[in-house]
């Protein structure tokens, strides 16, 4: 088994567990230790893990982080164990006083054994930073996530790593609200760096404000099409996707609310995607695919239906989940509200004629939801199994 493979059944293994641990205690044993082992430390040894040392700091004496890491018989990192559930952000004090009681150290790690923030020293050397350099959350793992997390594995971690990633890491986080905040609100020395470089347009007084919606407009609209870009590639397989007449769910599933059946079976191609379908509409159902061949389902059993306010997507010809487009994106599944505040915690959670309806910003937050989706299909598979 690789690595992706052995984190991501550690993720199935989470899932399962996290809603019958109750104490800090079972947070750990049941949860975190897996993950040092997945990290290839022996959990067991005392010369590579030891629980409950002591990182005293100034007047403070006899304090305890939950687990010192060693390597070469070096502290390698800190981690600080928290009940699952609980909300890391109130206990960072406490983390940054371990970690500025070892000035060797360059890692340290705050968990409730589903969520982890990875903070680091730099800004201010063997001052810990205010804000982590890496967050990873086994609800919603990610390929790019595994890739990181695999850096900090036994074979690999050095203090040297550990540091050049940390700065790597925050750098981009900084250069992504620098250019949030131009999207945003494009500055006077971006929009004058962009009216040079046309090289078309006179720079006067009043050239920086008159060319502040154009410049704002260009660049969303750029950013528009650099993704609409990305979805063709994805969607670039000729095979057809088959939408036939969905059949009546049973009593176990109510028809989501609008629901519209064609009387005959409509053939949609994948260039015909690309024509008729919204851009926003493009890289949902790209995003919903990958999802489903991450998950080794078969994405040739994967169809939609493209309503005038909605897009239904099907699975073997019954529908699973829908999607709607507003001032905001929307996603109905037929399963019950408290499962889906469960599976989806970061966002609105609403429910309305037997379905749940999750409210998110953008396509991009579907990389947050792959249990939402896996979990929706499999109950629709489920309760139209006896019609199979």
């Amino acid at each position: 088994m690789n690595f992706e493979e052995e984190v991501q059944t550690l993720a199935a293994q989470i899932q399962q567990r996290k809603s019958h641990i109750t104490n800090e205690e079972m947070t750990k044993h049941s949860l975190i230790i897996p993950f040092i082992q997945l990290l290839g430390f022996d959990v067991f040894n005392p010369l590579e893990v030891q629980p409950e040392y002591t990182a005293d700091f100034g007047k403070k004496k006899g304090e305890k982080v939950d687990y010192a890491v060693l390597k070469n018989n070096k502290i390698i990192m800190f981690i600080e164990a928290k009940p699952v559930g609980s909300r890391l952000d109130n206990h960072n004090a406490q983390l940054c006083r371990y970690f500025n009681s070892t000035p060797e150290l360059k890692l340290a790690i705050i968990t409730d054994g589903v969520k982890y923030k990875f903070f680091s020293d730099v800004k201010q050397l063997n001052i810990m930073d205010t804000t982590p350099f890496f967050q990873i959350d086994f609800s919603s793992i990610t390929k790019a996530d595994i890739q990181t997390l695999s850096h900090f594995r036994k074979k690999l971690i050095e203090n040297n790593v550990i540091t050049k990633l940390a700065e790597d890491l925050s750098s981009v986080i900084s250069i992504q609200e620098v250019l949030r905040n131009l999207f945003n609100d494009p500055s006077d020395e971006f929009i004058r760096l962009i009216i040079k470089q046309t090289g078309k347009i006179r720079l006067t007084n009043g050239a920086i404000e008159r060319y502040r919606p154009l410049v704002k407009e260009s660049l969303l609209s750029t950013l528009s099409e650099i993704f609409n870009e990305v979805s063709k590639e994805v969607l670039q397989p000729t095979t057809a996707k088959t939408i036939k007449n969905v059949p009546k769910p049973t009593h176990s599933i109510e028809p989501l609310s609008c629901q519209i059946v064609p009387e005959q079976p409509v053939i949609i191609t994948k260039e015909q995607l690309r024509q008729e379908m919204y851009d926003i509409e493009q890289r949902v159902f790209a995003r919903i695919e990958k999802v489903l061949q991450d998950n080794e389902h078969d994405i040739s059993m994967l169809s939609f239906k493209l309503l005038p306010d909605e897009l239904v997507l099907n699975f073997n010809n019954y529908e699973f989940l829908r999607f709607k487009s507003s001032d905001q994106c929307h996603f109905s599944s037929y399963l019950d509200a408290s499962v889906t505040n469960e599976l989806c915690p970061y966002y609105k959670i609403s429910s309305k004629d037997e379905s749940s309806i999750v409210t998110f910003n953008s396509p991009a937050d579907i990389g947050n939801m792959v249990q939402f989706i896996i979990a929706s299909l499999e109950l629709t598979l489920e309760n139209n199994s006896c019609l199979q």
